[in-house]
């Protein structure tokens, strides 16, 4: 995948987990929300003052835009590395993904 894209995907992830709009980053950010749209999509790319504005807004550094991680697309794959990562976890982090998985999955 295009690494343009790649770098939307991560600032529409991060935006989503910080629960703002397009239009309230790009507010923040100082730039239009369809210019955001664009950079979200891989279509624009910005230049390093934007992406810096936007990790400032999103309360990131800027590293976590450029983390690619590749995403999993067998299901039966991404089960097995769930429960490889569940399998290693002491209580308290067991709680914490209990938590963060209710309130991730329930409507």
């Amino acid at each position: 995948m295009d690494q343009f894209k790649l770098f939307g995907q991560r600032v529409r992830v991060v935006r989503k987990a910080a629960r703002l709009t397009q239009e309230e980053v790009a507010e923040k950010a100082g730039i239009a929300p369809n210019f955001l749209g664009y950079i979200e999509r891989g279509k624009k790319r910005p230049s390093l003052e934007v992406t810096f504005a936007l990790a400032k807004v999103l309360n990131v550094s800027v590293e976590t835009f450029f983390r690619f991680d590749q995403v999993e697309t067998d299901e039966r794959a991404l089960r097995k590395k769930i429960n490889a990562l569940v399998e290693k976890s002491d209580l308290h982090q067991l709680q914490l993904t209990y938590r963060f998985l209710k309130y991730a999955l329930q409507p």
